[in-house]
């Protein structure tokens, strides 16, 4: 379907498990989203978790995949991480509703960042 292949470069869960599948194998942490698609995607583990206390004991560092709003309390909490990516989408109901429309697609993707905490 040309809406499926076209929602694809869209679909920010698939654009993040592009991304990370290419890079060292670590765990990936949703922090306060909700990206099924990286779940389904990824070939890395993945976990969501609403409180950035529930992350420890991972030794060897982590992605973390969160809202761009939310970078200033990741990096207070997690001070030796580094930001390595800025993803924009959005779900399908959004792209559906906005594909005749480009510009107020783009003023509906949502932001995301993935950022790689080291211990």
């Amino acid at each position: 379907c040309v809406n499926g292949i076209e929602y694809a470069k869209y679909d920010a869960g698939y654009q993040i498990a592009l991304n990370l599948n290419q890079e060292k194998s670590l765990e990936v942490i949703g922090y306060k989203i909700e990206l099924m698609s990286l779940d389904l995607y990824s070939k890395n583990s993945y976990r969501l978790v609403n409180n950035l206390g529930d992350i420890g004991g991972i030794r060897n560092g982590f992605y973390l995949v969160t809202a761009q709003n939310i970078l200033p309390e990741v990096m207070d909490k997690f001070p030796n991480s580094q930001l390595i990516n800025n993803i924009y989408g959005c779900k399908i109901e959004t792209f559906l509703a906005n594909m005749l429309h480009p510009d107020k697609l783009q003023q509906n993707l949502d932001k995301y960042v993935v950022i790689r905490v080291y211990n």
